[in-house]
């Protein structure tokens, strides 16, 4: 799979935001070239996906941090998406450490997930104008 570059469709116009999809996108890149190898080492590709986790679990609270600071009107929907998330990351690593899923579609998975809702989710509810008024440390 091609390494993912950062474009302005991921940007939200709030710098620490964008600074951990960024970081996500890293991740996601780290673990397109273990898969693109011709037997990816499923070790490598476990270590990845649980920083990818941890770091997602890191992200989700800092940015309910910041929607809570700023009264975001869709708030417990966003937190519900993220919730989902989180449950179906972790299903995905259940199956995987089981067996039952291959490194290629754990990639596919994670990685279409992640970028449509960055995308798509974060790009609406963080963005510099929804968060007027709120947290200004925060904007770029």
């Amino acid at each position: 799979m091609t390494a993912i570059e950062w474009n302005s469709e991921f940007e939200t116009g709030v710098r620490e935001i964008d600074d951990q999809h960024r970081r996500l996108v890293g991740y996601v890149n780290e673990l397109n070239e273990v898969v693109d190898q011709p037997h990816p080492d499923r070790e490598v590709v476990a270590d990845v996906l649980e920083q990818v986790i941890d770091y997602t679990l890191y992200h989700f609270a800092f940015e309910e941090e910041l929607l809570e600071a700023t009264d975001y009107h869709l708030l417990d929907a966003h937190k519900e998406v993220h919730r989902k998330f989180t449950e179906r990351m972790r299903d995905l690593r259940r199956r995987f450490r089981a067996g039952e899923m291959c490194v290629h579609e754990l990639n596919d998975t994670l990685t279409r997930w992640l970028f449509d809702h960055i995308r798509h989710a974060d790009t609406a509810a963080i963005s510099t104008e929804s968060i007027q008024g709120g947290n200004t440390a925060c904007r770029t």
